[in-house]
Order: C-alpha cells, then structure tokens, then sequence
C-alpha cells in the first residue's frame, strides 16, 4: 500500500464524536428492540456488557495503531502479517466498508421513503444520499469531522430531549425492569453478542483514521470515552423503553436485521 494522501487532519474530540455519532446512527432505534427480543428485562444489561468488550477491542487496535503510527491497520498488517495476508486484511476491510455502507445507505434510504414519501421509489432517497456522501468525501476529513462536531450535538440532544420527555409519560414505571437477572447471567451475555457486533464491533473501521489523528496521543482516549458514553446512552434508552411499555408487550415485535 502506497502513503495516504489525505491532508486533512482531526483533533481528538473530532475523532470522539464521529465516533459517537457513528454507534448511535440507527442504532438507538434498533438495539433495544433487538437486545429486548433476545435478553428481556435485562436487554440493557448486554448493552453494558458489549460495550465493555468493545472498550476491550479498541484498547487492542489503538496500542497496535501507536506501535505503528503513521501506519493504518492495512499498512502495519503487511509489516506484521507480510504482503500477502496483508493485502487480504486489506481486501476484507474494503468489502467490510462498502457492504456496511450499503447497508446503511438501504435502512436511511428506506426510512426516509417509508416515514415522509411512501409513493416515492426508494431510489430517489438512495441517490440523493449518495450524493450529499460523495460532497462530504470531496471537501475531506477535516470537512466532514468540523460537520460532525455540529450533527452529533444536534443527534444527542435530540435523544435526551426524547428521554427527558419520556419520564413525563403516565405509563412510565421502573417496576417494569424488576426482577433483574431472573433467569440468569446467560441470556443477557448470549444476548450482548448482538450489540457487540452491530454497532460495536463495526467501530474497528476507525483504524483507517488514526493516522489523521493531529495529537496522536489522543488516539488511546477518545476512542474508548465514545464506547462509554455510546453504551450509557443505548443502555438508557432501553430501560426508558422497558420502563414505558414493559417487556411483554415487546417480544413478539417483528424484529429485521440492519439491512434485511
């Protein structure tokens, strides 16, 4: 692999809340139905565990990101791993990439045309989100990290917007999440498997930005404050869920994965 040519460069807080906003993104609409389905009143808690074995994996990527720095996982694979499997890691964070944003591209694209345009073929959305995709691509990373900083603020104080509301709701009742752990630890760790791959696990793809990171020392920080601070905020908007509807009522909602 030939040297990056990107010329921009992201500070620490840039990289923390495109992070942010990268495990939130659709996942706050469907990880509590997900982890819910699979662990019930104790859904939140695979949420936790997931986020701590995704703190696990980034403490992982980030140290071999310093031991290499300038490098991204694809360049320092070639030098651990040799040419070959290293220009394999390299094709398989490709695909990874462009099938992860395919599929991200179908759920936006197909919720937009689904909530505002129903009579709308889903490729008008699908193109015009392509299209506002590839203007942020042309102006860069620094571009695209400076807009973050904006849209993040503007996601999460939506969501504890929402939250805060949601207290307010006469059917709101904490002993909806009562008891905790009554069949055990083992469905909530099976259960957080889920969280764990999507949105999780899908973070490893920030290796490729750690080179642009204008304090490299940050590069150990943000990434696990934005595992943190992801994991509450999923963790909470599952029990807000739970508190509101109870789990009965929401086992048996039709639940898809990202994409299907």
């Amino acid at each position: 692999m030939g040297d990056v040519r990107e010329e921009g460069r992201l500070s620490g807080r840039q990289e923390l809340l495109l992070r942010l906003n990268f495990l939130l993104a659709s996942a706050f609409i469907m990880i509590p139905a997900m982890v819910i389905k699979g662990a019930g009143k104790d859904g939140w808690m695979s949420i936790i565990l997931a986020a701590l074995a995704g703190i696990g994996m980034t403490a992982l990527y980030t140290v071999l990101g310093r031991r290499f720095p300038g490098r991204t996982l694809v360049q320092y694979s070639r030098l651990l791993l040799g040419k070959f499997a290293g220009n394999l890691i390299g094709l398989m964070m490709m695909w990874f990439a462009l099938h992860l944003g395919a599929l991200v591209l179908r759920n936006f694209g197909d919720f937009l045309a689904a909530a505002l345009m129903p009579e709308t073929p889903y490729l008008v959305f699908h193109v015009l989100i392509i299209l506002v995709i590839s203007l942020a691509l042309y102006g860069g990373l620094e571009v695209l990290g400076r807009f973050n900083e904006i849209l993040t603020w503007i996601v999460v104080t939506s969501i504890l917007s929402l939250l805060i509301l949601t207290l307010s709701i006469e059917d709101f009742d904490l002993k909806n999440l009562l008891p905790v752990l009554e069949e055990g630890i083992g469905p909530a760790l099976k259960t957080s498997l889920l969280p764990f791959t999507f949105p999780f696990g899908e973070t490893v793809l920030f290796t490729m930005l750690l080179p642009y990171l204008n304090k490299p020392e940050e590069a150990r920080k943000a990434p696990i404050m934005a595992m943190i601070y992801a994991g509450l905020l999923l963790a909470t908007i599952t029990l807000v869920v739970l508190a509101v509807f109870g789990v009965a009522s929401l086992l048996y909602l039709p639940i898809r994965w990202p994409g299907a």
